[in-house]
């Protein structure tokens, strides 16, 4: 008797540590996620900055009045290669359609899984639901490397890099994905590999960079409405491999040693570390 005591306690303890709700003892099968589909399913290699969001809907059904309190998504590549992942907090119960947003990285050319699926209050996950993504390589890039992307009034822009031969290049390329189209903009100042860019007000900042094998602080602006290139208040660290994002009429760049921010209409920057401007 005292052992049957002691079984149903300890039960009882397990299933409270996962029961948020209080609604269930926490014998859930799982719920079930069905009819995931993504929109847009693909994209050109470095549409959106680099990075897209890509509109996830799908079909859920709760089982054993355990809520759903959660899903669960990863970005698979063709060798099983985790790539993002990431949740999405969420309490519903009972049976229904829902849709969220997801980041999905378009630097590299390829067919990627999204994969999706439900976490219950009794902390049971539902299947994994499948949907395709890809990405395509667009003309201008193929064989290159290192480039920096930028997309801007319907053009995708693609600036520096490494050419075929392992060169660092000056060039920029402007691509219109609805004609397939490339057109050979002026040349930057200075050649870059793993540059950094961001758009503002039809201006194209292409940050730091790598030449001469090393990192570089200097930034560039281009004006698309006059095709020309100037030398703008450069960073207080020389970066590499950074992102940049423009969010209202700031660009913020994230680089090795934390996130700056430019403010291109007084050509001012501001480092969140120390808050100093220069």
């Amino acid at each position: 008797m005292r052992i049957l005591i002691l079984a149903i306690v300890l039960t009882l303890s397990a299933c409270s540590d996962s029961d948020y709700s209080g609604s269930t003892y926490c014998y859930s099968d799982g719920p079930i996620v069905s009819n995931l589909a993504l929109a847009p399913n693909s994209a050109l290699v470095g549409e959106g900055g680099g990075t897209i969001l890509g509109n996830v809907t799908l079909h859920y059904r709760t089982r054993d009045d355990a809520k759903i309190i959660a899903f669960e998504y990863r970005i698979e590549d063709v060798t099983g290669l985790k790539t993002v992942y990431g949740d999405f907090r969420k309490t519903l119960k009972n049976s229904g359609d829902f849709g969220f947003a997801m980041p999905i990285s378009t630097a590299t050319p390829g067919m990627y899984t999204v994969r999706v699926r439900a976490v219950d209050e009794c902390i049971v996950n539902s299947k994994w639901a499948d949907a395709l993504f890809e990405v395509i390589a667009a003309a201008p890039v193929a064989g290159k490397s290192g480039y920096a992307t930028v997309a801007l009034n319907g053009f995708l822009y693609f600036a520096g890099g490494l050419d075929e031969d392992g060169l660092v290049r000056d060039s920029l390329l402007q691509y219109d994905p609805a004609t397939q189209r490339t057109e050979t903009r002026a040349p930057m100042p200075e050649g870059r590999e793993l540059a950094a860019a961001a758009a503002h007000n039809g201006i194209i900042y292409v940050f730091g960079g790598m030449a001469y094998g090393f990192a570089q602080n200097s930034v560039f602006a281009y004006d698309t409405g006059t095709d020309t290139w100037t030398a703008v208040a450069p960073m207080s660290t020389p970066i590499a491999g950074a992102y940049a994002v423009t969010v209202d009429d700031m660009i913020y760049v994230d680089g090795a040693y934390g996130l700056s921010q430019y403010d291109p209409t007084i050509d001012q920057w501001t480092d969140n570390q120390d808050g100093t401007h220069h």
